[in-house]
C-alpha cells in the first residue's frame, strides 16, 4: 500500500469566505508555499471565471497569488501545460459545483494522476462537498490503491 504524503480538507461549502480564514490560512502553511492553483472543472457550467475571480481576491487577502486552470472539459484534462502546472502544485483548490461534471472530465485523465502525483509529494488538496440531488452534502476521494471513501452530511438546521 503507498502512504499518501498530502493534505486533504473536504469543506463543506462556502469556500473563500470569513468563516474558512483560519483554514485557508493554516492550508497555506501546510502547503509551505503562497501559491494556490485553482481548478473550476466542478463549476464549468456556472461561470467559472467569477469563480476564479473570487478565489484570487480571496487569497490575495491572506498574501498567496491564486491563478486559474480553466480545466472545463476533457480535452483541458489532457492538456500538457496543465498537467505539468498540476505535477508541481504544492496547494491545488478544487472548486465547488457539479460533482458529476468534475468527475466526468478528471476520471482517469492525465490531469488526475497529476493530481495524485502532487499529493504523492506533498501537495495540499482541498474540495468543498457539493449538495446532491438527494438533499445531501457529499464528497468522494478515491486513493491511488482504488479504495473510496464517501463523507455525506445533511445541510445545517436539519
Amino acid at each position: 500500500m503507498r502512504k499518501s504524503t498530502g493534505s486533504i480538507a473536504l469543506l463543506g461549502g462556502g469556500e473563500w469566505t470569513e468563516p474558512c480564514r483560519a483554514l485557508d490560512s493554516h492550508l497555506l502553511h501546510l502547503a509551505d508555499c503562497d501559491e494556490v492553483l485553482i481548478v473550476p472543472t466542478a463549476a464549468a457550467f456556472e461561470h467559472p471565471d467569477r469563480v476564479v475571480e473570487h478565489a484570487v481576491a480571496w487569497f490575495a487577502g491572506l498574501g498567496a497569488t491564486a491563478t486559474g486552470m480553466p480545466v472545463l472539459n476533457r480535452r483541458d484534462a489532457e492538456a500538457d501545460e496543465h498537467v505539468a502546472a498540476m505535477r508541481v502544485a504544492k496547494f491545488v483548490y478544487l472548486a465547488d459545483g457539479s460533482p458529476l461534471h468534475l468527475r466526468s472530465v478528471l476520471k482517469a485523465s492525465p490531469l488526475f494522476d497529476a493530481l495524485l502525483y502532487a499529493h504523492g509529494r506533498g501537495a495540499v488538496i482541498a474540495e468543498p462537498p457539493s449538495l446532491r440531488a438527494w438533499g445531501m452534502y457529499e464528497m468522494r476521494l478515491h486513493d491511488p490503491d482504488g479504495n473510496m471513501l464517501r463523507v455525506s452530511s445533511y445541510p445545517t438546521g436539519r
